[in-house]
């Protein structure tokens, strides 16, 4: 349940919903799987040699095998999409 007025959730609250429509909505969000990223972490050693052979590693992680694995879903943007998959 939401219950708090939280900066980041009074700043984003639309004008033309009440504050407890919006509330349900966003518990609504939260509880909804499909909204939320499918992802996994993982110590792969394979997985994270694949990484550093494409360069696809941040060079804070080059030296550990910590994997993290974001799959796509069809309501992301453009934006975010071409962000997470460079």
């Amino acid at each position: 349940m939401v219950s708090t007025k939280d900066n980041m959730l009074v700043e984003c609250h639309p004008s033309d919903i009440s504050w407890a429509d919006y509330l349900i909505d966003c518990e609504l969000a939260v509880n909804t799987s499909d909204l939320h990223s499918d992802e996994y972490s993982t110590e792969d050693e394979n997985l994270a040699q694949e990484e550093r052979n494409a360069n696809k590693r941040i060079e804070k992680h080059l030296n550990t095998n910590s994997v993290i694995k974001v799959r796509a879903k069809p309501w992301r943007s453009t934006r975010v999409r071409n962000n997470l998959y460079f």
